[in-house]
């Protein structure tokens, strides 16, 4: 449960990377 958690979280992670990139 905690893997799939972090899996998670940096899947947000990449996608406010995505829209900081934008900016």
């Amino acid at each position: 449960m905690f893997l799939e958690q972090v899996e998670l979280n940096g899947k947000l992670v990449n996608r406010f990377n995505i829209v900081d990139d934008d900016i």
